[in-house]
């Protein structure tokens, strides 16, 4: 089992391929793309961690059908886009608002917004966001921003790719 983190998706959001410079000419295009990127990485037994934004203006039975699409075990750690329809649907194996957990060597802090300092920030403790689409203008050593805009490149990042890059130097 591998686990896995990405973050703003925003499945169904028209707006954001022009705010992000996204490569797609539609939503439809767009959606397709990043189940496929998605699925091609991520094995049904995985755990992908999405650190908030999954869609934007869906609904449910919409989401529900880009969630039984996804490949992997759901943990939604919420954003500002994720609005309590988004948080209620089945799919998510876990839906919180902040996590600190210990993965193998790793002590994780997971949030969809970007925090100044963490747990364990000097001492190695990693810190994993969303939010910021990848427009931060430094970023702090041991925290990324693991939006599908960013290093991501439009799919989850595993354990080990998410903390290589928040622990190389900024």
């Amino acid at each position: 089992m591998t686990v896995w983190f990405t973050a703003d998706t925003h499945f169904g959001h028209a707006n954001i391929i022009n705010y992000c410079r996204r490569p797609f000419a539609s939503v439809e295009e767009m959606n397709a793309a990043l189940i496929q990127r998605w699925n091609y990485y991520v094995q049904p037994e995985d755990t992908v961690f999405h650190l908030g934004d999954f869609a934007f203006h869906s609904k449910p039975r919409d989401m529900q059908s880009l969630l039984t699409q996804l490949h992997g075990k759901k943990i939604l750690i919420w954003g500002n886009h994720d609005h309590s329809m988004t948080r209620k649907l089945p799919q998510w194996e876990q839906v919180i608002q902040f996590l600190e957990v210990q993965l193998g060597d790793f002590h994780l802090t997971l949030c969809h917004y970007p925090l100044r300092t963490w747990a364990g920030q000097r001492r190695g403790g990693i810190h994993l966001h969303g939010h910021c689409h990848a427009t931060l203008p430094d970023r702090i050593p041991g925290s990324l921003d693991v939006g599908v805009d960013g290093v991501a490149d439009f799919r989850p990042l595993t354990l080990i790719e998410a903390a290589s890059y928040a622990l190389a130097p900024a």
